[in-house]
């Protein structure tokens, strides 16, 4: 039983969504565990249910013999969970993806509302009201290379389809020209950011690096009642831009960037981009300054016992050691490969907690004095930590990284 209790104050990820989707003050979890979404209102779980709509047949290339892909469950693993008022009720549904294609509308109950087969791996879906109907579309990309804007009865608008060499990785919905209309972007791997229209007709282009573009996010980070795009790559590039092309700020991290987020977690209104790269790496920062960041590597040096003197804290394989003098003097080793490590006062009490995380998907906190504290649960494998005050609140946060993953913990 944990002894630290924590709150999550913060989640983007492509298998967990978080809202009030009945509007009764309280806050509704969706998660996507393998086969099965699962949501909960607090720590009660509604419903779960498994997505064992089948496919249909499809006919490889002809030989002298027919033949037909074998029934798998490896495209059943799901790929995407949202929220998203799709028929007009001021109440937001559970949109869930599929690895084969499928895509599956579900009501507060968890009963199917509609399934469309969009022919191959779902790779990402956003939703909002972009003809004013108050129904929110879904534009979804494929990883064939297809972009579909659909209804919310996941009727087909428009589809568009690229080379799969040159498929979209993300997608997102605004006002890139000014003209008052939302558009669709999708930023695509031979380093474009396009952009079209409710017609699907293409009415934005920008092709900033020659570097496959990974993430496509946008707000207002200058504060000037504009939102300006941020895109992150395969080499490690974060650039914000305005939608004419002018850079307003840009940083590199070593390799490629793997989970993207904005958020102003220090409150000063600028809003902060949070970043990592597959090494492990972190950075963390607005258009004014770097609010923090963290190396990628597998040692940390650290006066965990406040006696004056650094130890090293270390992670190896599937073992975690603190040595003092060359002779380890606490360590724990696991069934499955540390991923991260890192050192803070997680819970508050003036004391510093190890914290370590696992390809097994969980974030344990220890007390050198009183052993384990807490584990968390995640839907990504964890490959990065981070913990500080970053609101100056008095209360550690620990943000926790994965790949399309990114979650904020405190201490309650």
């Amino acid at each position: 039983m944990s002894v630290l209790s924590l709150e999550e104050v913060y989640v983007d990820s492509h298998l967990c969504a978080i809202d009030d989707i009945d509007e009764d003050g309280s806050i509704e979890i969706a998660r996507a565990l393998v086969f099965t979404v699962e949501l909960y209102k607090g720590d009660k779980k509604l419903w779960a249910n498994r997505i064992s709509i089948k496919k249909a047949p499809q006919e490889l290339p002809k030989t002298t013999e027919e033949r037909f892909v074998p029934e798998t469950t490896i495209g059943e693993v799901l790929t995407k969970v949202l929220f998203a008022d799709i028929n007009g009720d001021n109440l937001k549904e559970v949109v869930v993806g599929r690895a084969d294609g499928i895509l599956v509308a579900l009501n507060l109950d968890g009963k199917k509302i509609w399934a469309r087969d969009l022919g191959y791996f779902v790779s990402n879906v956003v939703a909002k009201d972009v003809n004013n109907d108050n129904k929110e579309e879904l534009a979804v990309i494929t990883g064939d290379g297809k972009l579909f804007l659909l209804d919310g009865s996941g009727k087909k608008i428009w589809v568009k389809t690229y080379p799969r060499e040159y498929a979209a990785n993300d997608v997102l919905i605004m006002d890139v020209n000014g003209d008052g209309k939302d558009e669709v972007l999708i930023g695509m791997k031979d380093g474009a950011v396009l952009g079209f229209d409710l017609k699907g007709k293409k009415v934005y282009e920008n092709r900033l690096l020659n570097a496959e573009v990974l993430f496509l996010r946008a707000t207002d980070f200058d504060l000037d009642g504009k939102d300006e795009l941020l895109i992150a790559t395969d080499n490690g590039h974060i650039i914000v831009f305005k939608p004419e092309g002018d850079i307003l700020g840009s940083k590199k991290l070593e390799s490629k960037i793997i989970s993207l987020s904005i958020l102003d977690i220090n409150n000063d209104k600028y809003p902060e981009i949070m970043a990592s790269d597959i090494d492990g790496a972190v950075l963390i920062f607005n258009l004014k300054e770097t609010i923090g960041e963290k190396s990628a590597g597998r040692e940390i040096f650290y006066d965990i016992d406040e006696d004056g003197v650094r130890e090293k804290i270390i992670r190896y394989w599937k073992r975690v050691s603190i040595l003092k003098g060359g002779k380890e003097i606490w360590g724990h080793e696991y069934k499955r490969w540390v991923s991260a490590i890192d050192v803070g006062d997680i819970n508050n009490d003036g004391k510093s907690e190890v914290v370590v995380a696992g390809l097994d998907k969980f974030v344990r906190i220890y007390s050198l004095e009183k052993g384990l504290l807490a584990s968390i649960k995640t839907t990504r494998a964890p490959l990065s930590l981070l913990s500080s005050d970053f609101d100056n609140d008095g209360k550690v946060e620990l943000i926790v990284f994965g790949e399309r993953e990114v979650r904020i913990f405190r201490g309650m």
